[in-house]
């Protein structure tokens, strides 16, 4: 059996004392200031509106408050005055505003408004020595009652006829409370509550109470000295009593007279307000005073009392919102989770907890002990230590804790502290559920079990313990390292990671939740539960941080879990759905950093890295509740726009800013969202806004549910964007712009062809004029050579001939005149033509060729036309260079016209020294002019591709000086009625 060691040593007297000057007791605000977007630090009023919102009045404006961020309202935006002492909400839910010198409006539908009688109701006020609105109210009649510091009341019917009520006379200067009242005489200030009517007459300086069947109590208060301008202040309790306070005094009062009362350290400020627990809040110069269950007999508590507490409201998730009227607004989200922290919010850091049946030991993590004697925070002291950071509490035994120190060792029996003379083996005890400690050194681990005071041990344990569990029965030994879950099987060590390697992490922690499964924490990898029987295992995933610290069983079988993303507790975590709280900042932890988790005296207490936290062990955090989550803004091109279910927008209106807000002031909610159309995956978010840019057009649905974590998902709410293409896209764009595209077409097409065909007639006509041109040239080229022929028979001494010649010659020149004025003849013209030519050309050669002209039957030579003057060049070459190279009379010239696939064909052929003789000889002496005319015109022509000229040797096998030469031109058929 192993014992415990026997403390050496003396005891010690003295040490460090860091919990004594650094830690105070009480809850952790949240400050809001102008750093957070208040206007102002000057809060005069809070108030929550049905929908949720928080509004404050503040001398800069009135700011709403949706959880994310202040939206804040002045002169710019309508409000009559940018000093807002207070609200009032009537049975139409408009939230009234009543201002410093402004008089009153009121918000509604997103806009403030101020009434058409504010004018008037102004000019009234005005007239007042202190015209301060201190109270407002609007009866079932519609008339606006408005009380003010000066104790005048008016009156506002809804016509707008403004009636006044003058009490400044009293001596006493207390404001005017309205609720309602019909009395049209009244005798005092009034506070009523629907069915009882209270008047207070301060000229007597008593109560009047008046109930709905006319009996009238008088109270008086003789006792009081009451002072001018005191703010007093009303608050009914029940049907018949009611909280009184002026000065720093507070009464409990009835018709038999006061029933308790108190007087507080400070001035009551407007502040008198009960919470959902029955507890009294009074508001003062110095702080705010909590009587619980409105009990005026008991101590109250205090809170801020460094400040000047001007108004208490409790919202609908039932935190404490408190302004002030010099430094802003705090919040307390509960009065349960209490906190011990360093004055400087982050000076202390604990690391771990442990307790004995003396009491609760805290750690930190520069290395100091503290102890709570019975769990009581109120009587918290320091131990004395070395100066070793991050140290923990380990255990030798029931009634002993020791600390560990590089150098010493400490122990602690709950009343002194004392130093061991030597290191005994290391402890420690991580399940306070079960009777165990265990050691580990040198591979060998020991376990003691407290109850029987008895050990067991196991050998070859490579790696050192970080946590240790014992299955309860079957004894099964659990135990968790820096690389991950191992357990005993036959004496050896066995580990987990191999069969699960999700399960091969660091472990925090280990405990027991029944006789077969195991709480596993991991750094990095969450939290597991394993079956010992099945050796299964299965992940938490409503822990959302895979950095989990530390875990514990309480006595309901919950199990808490210490992560770095606050603290978890799971109900039933066995069953298929587990319950699943989390305690953050916005619960009041001091920090999200949760270290070590523990649970003493009733309480469960929560090591964090600026303090110590605790509650009672079953206290829950509400449940945020995202029912009222809904789309709160719509922006769109960086404008903000009414919120509707669908829009319809131009292409260039496609930058689009959702904001959505579940008006919850607990914590940042976590939400989906998805915009089908672009993308069907689910984006889990916490930013409140959602930005889409540079939309393509198109069809978009945007759908969004908020909810506490991604399993379970609130109704989903729905937002249609029609994003219309330009117009440019559109199909009536298409179909008027192929409209215009046809007429356009047609009108350049028009265009065009008149274009095309002025060119065609300019063309043609120029054609004509080349062609006439052209033609003209022939004639004077003929006449030339005619002229040269009658001189010739002139010296010739031939008269006869030559008269004769002269005569034909100008037959033939007439013909010449007239065929070089049109562009074609008919066939008949040209042989007619040719033949007067030849018989002229045979008479100047003195008769040494014949001639004969051949015409097909096919041809219409009345009807057929061809080119005009243009044969006459190839004939009279086949006379000058062909015939006219011959010594003797025997020169022939043949000229036939054929007709062949539609086609006029003429072929010019004679026996002279054939085509190569006569081309060397043209070379040598001059080109043919009407032959170089005729090519000229052969381009002119507008099918010129459809005529050919072909120039060959006409017997090419004959050996003979006189080869012959043939010309072919081939034209297209052209008859008189294609013209």
């Amino acid at each position: 059996m192993m014992r415990l060691p026997k403390l050496l040593g003396k005891p010690v007297i003295t040490g460090f004392c860091f919990f004594t000057t650094l830690i105070c007791q009480g809850f952790h605000f949240k400050h809001y200031s102008i750093d957070q977007g208040l206007p102002s630090s000057e809060v005069y009023h809070v108030m929550q509106d049905e929908l949720g919102y928080l509004w404050f009045a503040t001398d800069r404006g009135v700011c709403r408050y949706d959880g994310h961020e202040f939206k804040v309202f002045t002169r710019k935006d309508g409000l009559p005055d940018d000093v807002v002492f207070s609200f009032y909400v009537d049975d139409l839910q408009r939230m009234w505003f009543y201002t410093y010198t402004g008089g009153i409006g009121y918000f509604e539908n997103g806009q403030i408004v101020v009434p058409d009688f504010n004018a008037a109701f102004i000019k009234a006020l005005h007239a007042d020595l202190y015209p301060v609105i201190s109270s407002m109210h609007i009866d079932s009649a519609g008339n606006i009652w408005v009380g003010t510091f000066e104790n005048i009341l008016y009156v506002i019917e809804p016509s707008g006829v403004i009636k006044t009520y003058d009490n400044s006379r009293s001596a006493c200067k207390l404001c005017t409370r309205i609720i309602d009242f019909h009395n049209e005489n009244p005798r005092g200030f009034v506070y009523s509550d629907h069915d009882d009517k209270y008047t207070f007459d301060h000229e007597a300086i008593s109560v009047s109470f008046i109930d709905v069947s006319g009996k009238e109590s008088i109270i008086d208060f003789p006792e009081l000295d009451v002072q001018y301008y005191v703010d007093s202040r009303f608050l009914r309790n029940d049907s018949s009593s009611f909280y009184y306070a002026y000065d720093n005094w507070v009464f409990l009062i009835d018709k038999q007279g006061v029933l308790q009362s108190h007087e507080l350290q400070g001035v009551v400020l407007d502040c008198l307000r009960k919470d959902s627990k029955g507890n009294l809040w009074v508001g003062t110069r110095k702080g705010i005073y909590c009587f619980a269950d409105a009990d005026l007999n008991t101590e109250p508590t205090r809170y801020l009392s460094e400040h000047q507490v001007s108004s208490f409201c409790q919202d609908l998730e039932g935190a404490y919102w408190f302004t002030t009227a010099d430094d802003g607004i705090f919040y307390l989200p509960n009065l349960e989770l209490q906190s011990l922290r360093a004055s400087a919010f982050g000076a202390l850091k604990i690391v771990s907890l442990g307790k004995n049946e003396h009491g609760l030991y805290a750690s930190s993590s520069n290395g100091a002990m503290a102890f709570l004697p019975d769990g009581k925070p109120e009587q918290l002291t320091a131990l004395p230590h070395g100066s070793a950071a991050g140290i923990k509490v380990h255990y030798l035994g029931r009634e002993v804790a020791y600390i560990k120190n590089s150098a010493q060792l400490l122990t602690h029996n709950g009343h002194t502290s004392t130093e061991l003379g030597f290191k005994p083996d290391f402890y420690n005890r991580n399940d306070y559920n079960q009777p165990y400690t265990w050691s580990w050194q040198r591979k060998k681990l020991v376990i003691h079990d407290l109850e029987k005071d008895s050990t067991f041990s196991f050998d070859n344990i490579a790696q050192p313990p970080i946590c240790l569990t014992v299955l309860p029965g079957s004894k099964e030994l659990w135990y968790g390292t820096f690389y991950g879950v191992y357990y005993i099987k036959d004496q050896k060590p066995v580990w987990l990671g191999q069969a699960f390697s999700e399960l091969g992490f660091r472990v925090s922690d280990i405990d027991v939740l029944d006789d077969q499964h195991l709480a596993v924490s991991t750094r990095g990898n969450g939290l597991w539960i394993i079956n010992t029987h099945t050796h299964s295992i299965k992940k938490i995933e409503a822990v959302t941080n895979n950095h989990c610290n530390a875990t514990k069983v309480d006595r309901e079988g919950n199990l808490w879990v210490a992560t770095f993303s606050g603290l978890y507790k799971i109900q039933a975590p066995l069953s298929q759905d587990p319950q699943v709280y989390c305690y953050t900042t916005f619960d009041g932890l001091l920090s999200n950093q949760v270290n070590d988790v523990l649970e003493y005296d009733g309480k469960i207490w929560v090591a964090t890295s600026k303090g110590l936290s605790y509650f009672n062990w079953d206290w829950s955090p509400p449940k945020i509740n995202l029912s009222s989550t809904r789309i709160v803004g719509i922006s769109i091109n960086d404008h903000d726009t009414t919120v509707l279910d669908a829009y319809t927008l131009p292409y260039y209106q496609n930058n689009i800013t959702v904001t959505n807000r579940a008006l919850t002031y607990r914590a940042p909610y976590a939400y989906r969202y998805k915009m089908s159309g672009l993308s069907e995956n689910w984006i889990n978010s916490t930013d409140g806004k959602i930005r889409f840019t540079q939309l393509k057009p198109g069809r978009y649905v945007l759908h969004i549910g908020a909810a506490e974590n991604t399993l379970k998902p609130v109704p989903i709410q729905k937002v249609v964007f029609d994003i219309e293409p330009p117009f440019w896209k559109s199909l009536w764009f298409y179909l008027v712009l192929g409209v215009i595209l046809i007429i356009l077409t047609v009108v350049v097409l028009r265009i065009r062809f008149r274009v095309v065909s002025r060119q065609d007639f300019l063309y043609n006509l120029f054609l004509k004029s080349e062609r006439k041109a052209l033609r003209a040239q022939i004639s004077p080229h003929f006449l030339f050579n005619a002229l040269n022929a009658i001189l010739n028979l002139t010296i010739s001494d031939k008269k006869e001939s030559s008269t004769k010649y002269t005569m034909n010659l100008a037959a033939l020149m007439r013909s010449v005149l007239e065929n070089s004025r049109k562009d074609e003849i008919s066939v008949a013209e040209e042989v007619k033509f040719l033949s007067n030519y030849l018989d002229i050309e045979r008479e100047r050669y003195d008769n040494r060729f014949t001639y004969t002209i051949e015409l097909s039957p096919a041809i219409k030579v009345e009807k057929t036309n061809i080119p005009s003057m243009f044969i006459q060049p190839y004939v009279e070459n086949a006379v000058k260079h062909g015939i006219g190279s011959r010594d003797d009379k025997q020169g022939r010239i043949r000229i036939g016209f054929f007709q062949h696939k539609g086609r006029l064909s003429v072929e010019i052929s004679d026996n002279g020294v054939g085509f190569k003789q006569t081309k060397r000889h043209l070379e040598r002496e001059h080109t043919s002019l009407g032959m170089k005319i005729n090519a000229e015109r052969l381009n002119l022509f507008d099918d010129s591709d459809h005529y050919h000229v072909k120039i060959t040797d006409a017997n090419r096998s004959i050996n003979s000086r006189y080869k012959g030469a043939k010309v072919i031109i081939t034209f297209p058929l052209k008859l008189a009625d294609d013209q």
